[in-house]
């Protein structure tokens, strides 16, 4: 069995789950022996529904210019692999540090921002005065 049949049977069960409460399922690949050892592949599918109204039917009757439309999407994300060898099994996850390395741009993007308003602060010229001394 390939992993597209695997993510395939995955997505029939999971949406068959959908009204059950269940969105998310857990995949377990075909095992590979390599050498002594056997590594199997795990995956998390994801089903994910959405509806929006496109308006409200017209008063004629013929129903134009109102709706419902609806899509969905199936996500899948590698979380690791198990290796068993003899009678231990070991859990590597797959780190992906997509997510980090955004939030890290994220967050110098807005401190460049920051910077440059400040110094844009900086350069603007102090009011002039009217001559007149207080005191």
């Amino acid at each position: 069995m390939r992993l597209v049949d695997t993510v395939g049977n995955a997505a029939r069960d999971v949406s068959g789950g959908i009204g059950r409460g269940r969105s998310t399922q857990c995949l377990f690949g075909p095992a590979h022996v390599v050498g002594d050892a056997t590594v199997i592949p795990v995956a998390e599918a994801r089903v994910r529904f959405g509806l929006a109204s496109t308006g409200t039917p017209s008063g004629n009757g013929a129903g134009l210019g109102g709706g419902v439309v609806g899509g969905g999407m199936l996500q899948v994300q590698p979380l690791g692999f198990i290796t068993v060898r003899g009678t231990r099994a070991d859990f590597t996850p797959i780190r992906d540090y997509t997510r980090l390395i955004l939030l890290a741009l994220g967050c110098a993007a807005v401190a460049l921002a920051l910077l440059l308003s400040l110094a844009a602060r900086r350069g603007t010229p102090a009011r002039e005065s009217t001559g007149r001394r207080r005191g």
